[in-house]
């Protein structure tokens, strides 16, 4: 055999010029060549090797147990889902107002079709919990996600109602909810169970949604607010050329108002804001009146205000509070709060909010008088017009 062995070598090899002595052993040349030929053959896996390794691989996953049903709180999670995504769909269509839009359409469509698509994805969460498709859990946690962003948005931004839907408390609670359904679907055992973690996967199709959520709301809703601002100017450079303006009348393209006599009225025109200020003085007054766009007819939103134009040369001085009211003047609400300050000589300062509800405008006046001003704040007010 080894003599064999031998021959074999030395056909294939005519280098070799070993001196063999056949002792039973095969040379040292043949050894080294036979483990060379094995090593190379080895680093070629067959066909065989590669199905045994995608074998080993795949029994790493864990399947779901078809025989493992949905129950408890999983099936009250779903349910919630499902609801919340028919009433997030069908609430914004049945209470479609545009008014609450500024006349908008885009943004009253970026409300609807957001809720839209949370009802898809409520409904394509619960198909593939209840397929068992490895994307299940990812559907979820995105449907917690979105619903989670939406709240906190309107919690910063102030746009809740006084009850219902949209208001505060319930804007709280589905925070809380929010952040208990995500801590569960990561930590559940039934979800674990109903869909395992080396089981899950992402679908292309997963991302394009989540792309869609992003971009579509947020597309309609700068639309929006682009027509918004365009109508805007455009009104406003309209009113200016539509308006007869008296001699002691001034605009700024949003409101008109009277200058009272004995007053110097100064125009400003600021650009950060972007804003026309009327600064109007006498003896013993000084009155400042600009305009905007709010239709939150508000105590929380006056006071608002009123912490953002409060005088800090007088914070130092004690103070009575004369008036704090809502009051309504030509059909438009108003908010006045007066405070005597006990200065060197007493002033009073009035700081009124005045809102248009039908165009959507507020007029700020903010005024500072002493005792000896025998002008009243109210006959101005009543010669503002929208």
């Amino acid at each position: 055999m080894i003599k064999e062995q031998c021959e074999q070598c030395k056909r294939n090899n005519i280098n070799c010029q070993e001196n063999i002595e056949f002792n039973g052993l095969s040379c040292e040349q043949y050894v080294k060549r036979i483990n060379l030929e094995k090593s190379e053959k080895n680093e070629i896996p067959d066909g065989n090797n590669i199905i045994q390794q995608n074998q080993e691989t795949s029994a790493t996953i864990e399947y779901p147990d078809p025989n493992y049903s949905i129950h408890g709180w999983l099936t009250f999670f779903l349910f919630s889902i499902g609801l919340g995504g028919l009433i997030s769909a069908l609430y914004p269509i049945f209470t479609y107002n545009i008014a609450e839009y500024d006349g908008n359409h885009f943004l009253a469509i970026s409300d609807v079709v957001l809720g839209v698509m949370l009802l898809i994805l409520s409904c394509y969460t619960i198909y593939s919990f209840c397929k068992k498709k490895p994307n299940a859990v990812f559907l979820a946690k995105m449907y917690v996600i979105v619903t989670f962003t939406s709240n906190t948005l309107l919690l910063f931004m102030g746009e809740y109602e006084t009850s219902g839907l949209g208001s505060l408390p319930q804007i709280i609670r589905s925070l809380i909810w929010g952040i208990i359904w995500f801590s569960y679907l990561s930590l559940s055992e039934q979800v674990h169970d109903i869909i395992p973690k080396s089981y899950r996967k992402v679908f292309s199709r997963d991302y394009y949604l989540m792309t869609a959520f992003i971009i579509i709301p947020i597309l309609c809703l700068a639309i929006g607010i682009g027509n918004i601002f365009s109508q805007r100017e455009e009104l406003e450079q309209n009113f200016i050329s539509t308006t007869n303006l008296d001699y002691n009348e001034y605009t700024d393209g949003r409101i008109i108002f009277t200058k009272p006599d004995g007053f110097t009225c100064e125009k400003q025109e600021l650009n950060d804001p972007q804003i026309t200020v009327f600064d109007l003085e006498s003896e013993y007054s000084y009155i400042r009146i600009v305009s905007d766009y709010d239709s939150d007819v508000s105590v929380k939103n006056f006071n608002t205000y009123w912490k953002g134009w409060n005088d800090d040369d007088l914070k130092d001085y004690s103070y009575k509070e004369i008036t704090n009211e809502k009051r309504e003047v030509n059909g438009n609400p108003y908010f006045i709060k007066s405070v005597k300050y006990d200065t060197e000589t007493p002033v009073i300062w009035h700081f009124i909010l005045l809102f248009s509800p039908k165009t959507g405008k507020v007029c700020v006046i903010y005024s500072i008088q002493t005792e000896d001003e025998t002008f009243d704040i109210n006959d101005l007010i009543k010669t503002i017009r929208f």
